[in-house]
């Protein structure tokens, strides 16, 4: 199995974002834009970036009601589905993930991301973002990568999406993809705009 990462880096965690809610309720959303996105979201997220990842097949859901994400899921066999790197192999096969969601709140549309790889790679209270109408949902998660040898660092965007059933995700969906790398001094990082798109292949991801 290869390592999801496709950023050879420390991944450190930008912020925890405090959220509550316990249950779906159509609420008031204040920061929802024009766009079906939150501030937060257009300010993280610029309008180029989504476009790469929706031309790459990656299904971004807009709105401000998405369901209540309260629990962990087990993606696997996750598959390469889409890039915009010459050096990808489409099809190629990454080790599991869970993806675990806590603290969701429907009214400021925030939800906190912890996740870990068979191999150890993780990420614990990662703040985000969500989006979203019904069952569908998109969450995007910004990651600061150091590299360890330059000290170079660069933002790089987890853009999940699914449509949550009572016991699973069906059709989950993630981008990776590079949102800044602070002009890469060092050579150090992929481009800018470049990214996967990784679908669990058997399209159903268990709650665990």
């Amino acid at each position: 199995m290869n390592q999801l990462k496709f950023i050879i880096a420390i991944v450190s965690i930008l912020s925890i974002v405090s959220c509550t809610k316990d249950s779906h309720e159509i609420l008031p959303i204040n920061n929802l834009e024009d766009n079906g996105f939150s501030t937060e979201i257009n300010n993280l997220v610029p309008d180029s970036i989504i476009t790469i990842m929706e031309n790459l097949g990656m299904p971004i859901y807009r709105g401000g009601n998405p369901p209540l994400l309260n629990a962990g899921y087990l993606t696997e066999p996750l598959t390469l589905m889409a890039t915009n790197r010459s050096s990808d192999n489409i099809g190629q096969i990454f080790e599991d993930y869970v993806w675990t969601f806590s603290n969701c709140n429907l009214e400021d549309l925030t939800v906190v991301v912890d996740y870990q790889s068979d191999s150890g790679d993780l990420g614990n209270g990662v703040g985000s973002f969500i989006s979203g109408e019904g069952n569908e949902f998109t969450v995007f998660v910004e990651a600061i990568n150091i590299d360890n040898d330059t000290g170079s660092e660069a933002s790089v965007l987890y853009c999940l999406s699914g449509t949550l059933g009572a016991d699973s995700i069906t059709d989950f969906y993630l981008c990776l993809i590079m949102l800044d790398d602070n002009g890469d001094p060092f050579d150090t990082y992929i481009e800018v705009g470049q990214g996967r798109v990784i679908i669990d292949g058997d399209s159903v991801s268990p709650k665990v």
